[in-house]
């Protein structure tokens, strides 16, 4: 399955972008980063977010004037403590309480924990500055965890963090990605199903229903006739209409645009039902687009998709990190620097 939810591309950034608050790790194969403050209460925990299975080489680095702790709790282990099993945290007495396989260290440590390599920096933090931590995953996440930060004194913690990009067949393009759903369409309604970005290769798409639906598809980057955008797939029986260079024919057939072979079961289906239709795109997908279905009878439809990642070229691009050794004590302003990382962080 392609890891993101029920949709047929999602595009994500790729580089660190300013976050409102928790982390952001979307969806789809591109790693990328993000930064938000979180307000901390003394003497008490306060949620930074939740890191989600599947994200690879996660890197989460906390700033704060103050001293403050990072914690970490695995959501999938509650047998025992309903705050999830800690990864990360202190306690006493730790006979008892709920100790983390890390955290009772001044300095760094690292530990494996469900097949996860995690390193953290210590309660002291990072060269003995009270309230700089980090915590650093090598390799693929396993488990939804929790971050949470208690603090010893009251203030505001900036929080840093990116990952890598997925690792999967899938995302490394060596296996199709592919993947399933359900959409419901009432009578003569038009219903969303996707939208396609650029970069897919070889992509199908199919669609089978008991009842007649017709398959359309848009290009989302030229508007200038059509709010839609301009119809590749479409019928449309009036003059002046968003008619699709595909679309009009009851059978097979095909269409070069922008460059790309388009082929289309035609408006009767694949030859077994009204309903079943499919859509394919010849090479590299390069605009962007919008699958719809028209509904000459009320039905659901299962969309099934196959397609293949192009992954980027490694170049050693500059990645942004955090330099540490230029954090003071006294210093309220997230120091960068950017380095050219050939390996992951």
């Amino acid at each position: 399955m392609y890891p993101c939810r029920a949709a047929l591309a999602v595009t994500l950034a790729c580089c660190v972008t300013l976050s409102q608050a928790g982390f952001d790790f979307g969806g789809g194969c591109e790693g990328g980063g993000g930064t938000f403050e979180a307000e901390l209460a003394e003497g008490a925990k306060a949620t930074i977010g939740t890191i989600p299975p599947g994200k690879w080489d996660v890197h989460v680095y906390l700033e704060a004037m103050s001293d403050v702790d990072i914690q970490l709790y695995d959501l999938d282990d509650t047998s025992k403590f309903s705050e999830g099993k800690a990864v990360i945290a202190w306690c006493e007495p730790a006979s008892t309480c709920n100790i983390g396989v890390l955290g009772s260290e001044a300095g760094v440590a690292s530990a494996t924990y469900e097949e996860m390599s995690v390193e953290y920096s210590g309660y002291e933090g990072v060269d003995g500055k009270l309230g700089k931590e980090y915590v650093k995953f090598t390799g693929i996440t396993t488990r939804n965890l929790e971050m949470k930060a208690f603090a010893f004194e009251a203030g505001t913690a900036n929080i840093h963090y990116q990952w890598q990009r997925d690792r999967s067949e899938c995302c490394q393009g060596t296996a199709a990605c592919t993947g399933s759903f359900e959409v419901t369409i009432g009578l003569r309604e038009t219903a969303d199903i996707g939208a396609i970005g650029i970069g897919k290769k070889d992509l199908e798409i199919s669609m089978t229903a008991e009842g007649d639906l017709d398959i359309q598809l848009f290009d989302t980057d030229d508007t200038s006739e059509f709010s839609e955008g301009r119809a590749i797939v479409a019928y449309c029986g009036t003059d002046n209409c968003n008619l699709g260079v595909l679309g009009s024919e009851a059978g097979q057939t095909s269409a070069v645009y922008k460059d790309l072979t388009y082929e289309y079961s035609g408006y009767e289906g694949d030859g077994t039902n009204l309903g079943n239709e499919y859509i394919k795109i010849s090479d590299v997908t390069n605009t962007n687009t919008m699958m719809k279905a028209y509904a000459y009878e009320a039905g659901t439809a299962t969309v099934s998709y196959s397609f293949y990642e192009v992954p980027p070229v490694a170049d050693g691009t500059a990645r942004v990190t955090w330099d540490t050794s230029e954090i003071t004590e006294t210093q309220s302003t997230t120091a960068y620097r950017s380095s050219i990382l050939p390996e992951s962080l």
